[in-house]
């Protein structure tokens, strides 16, 4: 399946990429193409791998997951598992790239700063790590 997913909460939600590049759809129209894919972590950052796999860092629990598309009852759905596990350094998983078979996380350590983290003082460096993807 083709398109483009959000994280809404914790609902994850796709699109049709020929949905969202029809000028001639009206915003209603265009709402009546988005499909509720099901609940999963709690991310701020999703991207999709070339075989079809759509990660993104579980905020609540510190790691990374993988979301595979399946069917159910004719439907879409999302089943998530965990990639990466818990690792003493990745914090806060949140931006991510795909190049030559790996992963790419950026850990930002966003909960740590003065906007969120009250008054505590950032405990981990900002960080990228790199993981192979699975095939």
């Amino acid at each position: 399946m083709h398109g483009s997913a959000a994280a809404d909460g914790s609902s994850l939600l796709a699109r049709a990429d020929a949905a969202l590049i029809d000028a001639s759809l009206s915003a209603d129209e265009l709402s009546r193409c988005v499909q509720y894919l099901g609940d999963g972590a709690l991310t701020g950052g999703l991207i999709m791998s070339p075989a079809g796999v759509l990660y993104g860092g579980d905020l609540e629990n510190r790691t990374v997951v993988g979301f595979d598309v399946i069917e159910s009852n004719g439907r879409p759905r999302l089943r998530q598992k965990t990639f990466v596990g818990k690792h003493p350094q990745l914090s806060w998983a949140d931006g991510f790239a795909i190049s030559q078979g790996y992963l790419y996380i950026a850990d930002s350590h966003l909960h740590e700063l003065n906007n969120f983290s009250n008054g505590y003082p950032r405990e981990g460096r900002f960080a990228i790590f790199r993981v192979r993807l699975l095939k």
